[in-house]
């Protein structure tokens, strides 16, 4: 999930505007469905995007090229919440803290308003219905 979550934008921006590039359409995205659930100044779009990128393309966050903060995911704790928080740890901007499930969870509700929102575009339920499909093994019976 914590691979996905960040990938998510990227994949709706594609379904709602294939044209653009996919920074442009990533942080747009981000930006008009789910930047409300994070203060700007702390993990903006563009943020979002570079941890998507790195997460995806090497699995590693140490080669920061983001514009703000470094990032700490924590897990859930037994009871209340970490996420959102800064702290800052030695010498260097503030590191700003993002609780696993809170960010997943924000990111998984952002596509499910989402797709409410485009239920009624032709081209993008088209596109939509063009994404891989997960088939059960049974459904391999009736192909052979």
């Amino acid at each position: 999930a914590l691979f996905m979550a960040p990938a998510m934008p990227d994949i709706c921006g594609a379904l709602e505007t294939p044209d653009k590039k996919i920074g442009e359409r990533y942080t747009r995205w981000f930006d008009e469905n789910l930047a409300s659930k994070y203060p700007p100044h702390l993990f903006p779009a563009d943020e979002c995007y570079f941890l998507r990128c790195a997460m995806l393309h090497q699995g590693i966050t140490s080669d920061r090229k983001a514009k703000t903060h470094p990032w700490f995911m924590e897990p859930p704790p037994n009871g209340g919440s970490i996420h959102c928080n800064i702290f800052s740890v030695g010498v260097g901007p503030p590191t700003i803290q993002l609780q696993i499930d809170r960010f997943c969870n924000d990111v998984a509700q952002a596509v499910d308003d989402w797709a409410l929102k485009v239920a009624s575009k032709s081209d993008i339920q088209r596109r939509i219905n063009e994404l891989l499909v997960i088939h059960p093994p049974s459904a391999l019976r009736g192909l052979m």
